[in-house]
């Protein structure tokens, strides 16, 4: 198959451009803030250096998730669980969706003057992460229920019984 033809990887560009251009929306607002306390002479000077390291840094991160997806080891083991950079667990990646989505709710409720405290952002996320560790170790804990072919047909027979006296 054509590298073109999937349109995941261009799915995942898109994705990654976009949260790019948001996240460097927001480092241009802090670091304006941030110049905004300095003196007039120096403001410029402060600001590109400002967005240079931001930029810098940014790359950075990019080039360590790509060499971490590169990863196929594990890196470490925490309680028995072997962490690779590749191997990421489905309801990780969605808990991280959820936070940069509540991280641009807070940016556009502060665009409209609403202050949100960062305490609460930071507890809610914590808390959010703690959750899904628990959760996931309870299901590697515990085996899902299986039912046996007898219970199985018992239970739905039982259903096609109320179905036909509902009608």
């Amino acid at each position: 198959m054509h590298p073109s033809a999937d349109s995941s990887p261009w799915i995942a560009l898109l994705t990654l451009t976009a949260m790019e251009i948001v996240l460097g929306v927001d480092n241009v607002v802090f670091i304006a803030i941030l110049v905004g306390r300095v003196s007039a002479d120096k403001r410029e000077r402060i600001r590109r250096i400002g967005i240079a390291l931001a930029l810098v840094i940014r790359i950075g991160l990019l080039f360590t998730l790509s060499w971490l997806m590169g990863l196929t080891a594990p890196l470490f083991a925490v309680l028995g669980n072997e962490i690779s950079g590749r191997d990421r667990h489905p309801t990780v990646k969605i808990l991280a969706l959820a936070f940069l989505l509540l991280i641009g709710v807070m940016l556009v409720a502060e665009g409209f003057g609403q202050h949100i405290s960062k305490g609460y952002i930071y507890f809610a996320m914590a808390f959010a992460l703690l959750v899904e560790l628990l959760n996931m170790r309870l299901r590697k804990v515990h085996k899902p229920v299986h039912l046996h072919a007898g219970e199985r047909g018992a239970s739905r027979s039982a259903e096609n019984a109320d179905d036909r006296a509902k009608t």
